[in-house]
């Protein structure tokens, strides 16, 4: 890669609709950086935090995301699923994601903690221990996807068919659990 960047720490720049193709992050900050519509297409991004930053439709198209910490973030219309996959290891923090896409894709131990993850789609995913710790979960959805061992502990306003995802040894709080019955037509009385 022609163009690598280490170290670097980067505030209150604006990205939007800037092209940020086959770039090397390593040991990078961004703080309230705007990415609007960026291309990060082919770049790795390795031990960097983004802080406080906009992530709106920005094409990750090959990207590569190793070590990377979303905090405060709002990430919406990213489609995942067309980043590298080897390797994937991101951490959102009380970030909102908002119509993303995780399809046919592996991220193992990923952390959503204290996340608003709205209308975004999990398909066929391996999320095998991943955190949702403390997450709105309004409108997203869970199919055919991995999720054993994940820990939904105080999250809320989820759908999850038990029969169409693997739920083996995941932990749920009550009375949000009771949520897992919806789609067996089940009444439950208070």
């Amino acid at each position: 890669m022609d163009n690598e960047i280490c170290g670097q720490n980067f505030e209150n720049i604006d990205y939007s609709s800037k092209k940020l193709i086959d770039v090397s992050y390593e040991n990078c900050n961004f703080d309230s950086c705007n990415f609007t519509e960026s291309d990060f297409s082919r770049s790795i991004f390795r031990e960097c935090n983004f802080n406080c930053c906009n992530m709106s439709n920005v094409n990750v198209s090959n990207a590569s995301f190793q070590e990377v910490e979303f905090d405060e973030c709002k990430i919406t219309g990213i489609d995942f699923s067309s980043c590298r996959d080897i390797i994937f290891d991101i951490t959102f923090l009380r970030t909102t994601l908002q119509y993303c896409f995780f399809h046919d894709f592996t991220m193992k131990d990923t952390d959503f903690r204290e996340c608003r993850i709205l209308e975004t789609e999990f398909i066929n995913s391996d999320l095998q221990g991943s955190l949702f710790c403390d997450s709105d979960l309004k409108g997203s959805i869970f199919k055919k996807s991995n999720l054993s061992k994940a820990d939904f502990s105080g999250a809320k306003n989820y759908y999850i068919d038990p029969t169409d995802n693997n739920l083996k040894n995941a932990k749920f709080s009550i009375p949000d659990v009771l949520a897992l019955l919806h789609g067996f037509g089940i009444l439950i009385n208070k």
